[in-house]
């Protein structure tokens, strides 16, 4: 980060404003938003990889997977939002199956404040939110290193997310680790009016290059 700050810093206000953009749209914003991340994401890795070996990075890098394998890149967000869909589905007909066998949903039947509150503590609420986080989880490990595996070595794209979800699983206590930095991080960042969230975004992000090297000895 320090050879090219500036660089860096630019690329990823590019990257959140575009991003912001496109989910403005209505209707398809979302989706947009879901099939462009990993094609950017791999542009960002692309550059650290360049930069990595000399040659520098520079703002316009956050394109390059426009022009590196877009194909497989824009299919990691379409797999991932097919997945993220089905556990959404899943946890909503679960969530629907509780609540209406509580009794809660019956015709004229009505609920006070009280009672409302009583249930979002009850497991009408809890067990749907464990089991979405319990699917959510590794579905976030298989994402996590997917764009840049299928972007700098060519994976396909299903395993591209089984490699990823496998790194994720053997560094469990370093990425535990990490998180808790991170979110540290982005709270101190926080602070002075989010000012310090533009140097710890990059950071992170060449973290999540520097991760990918080091575990699949690139």
């Amino acid at each position: 980060f320090k050879q090219a700050p500036w660089a860096w810093i630019g690329a990823l206000l590019l990257f959140y404003l575009i991003v912001i953009l496109v989910s403005l749209v209505p209707l398809i914003g979302g989706l947009a938003t879901t099939i462009l991340g990993p094609m950017f994401t791999a542009g960002l890795m692309l550059g650290a990889q360049a930069q990595d070996r000399g040659e520098g990075f520079s703002v316009g890098q956050l394109f390059a997977g426009f022009s590196t394998r877009p194909g497989p890149l824009a299919l990691v967000g379409v797999v991932y939002l097919g997945l993220a869909l089905l556990i959404g589905l899943v946890v909503g007909l679960l969530f629907f199956f509780m609540i209406g066998s509580s009794g809660m949903m019956a015709p004229g039947v009505t609920m006070t404040p009280e009672q409302f509150e009583t249930m979002a503590a009850g497991p009408e609420f809890m067990l749907p939110v464990l089991i979405a986080l319990l699917l959510g989880l590794p579905l976030a490990m298989a994402m996590f290193f997917a764009p840049v595996l299928v972007a700098l070595d060519a994976v396909p794209v299903m395993q591209a997310f089984k490699l990823s979800f496998m790194g994720c699983l053997k560094n469990i206590l370093p990425f535990l680790v990490f998180g808790l930095i991170a979110l540290v991080l982005f709270f101190v960042g926080a602070i002075p009016f989010l000012l310090g969230w533009i140097v710890v975004a990059p950071v992170l992000t060449i973290a999540v290059y520097t991760a990918y090297r080091d575990i699949y000895g690139r």
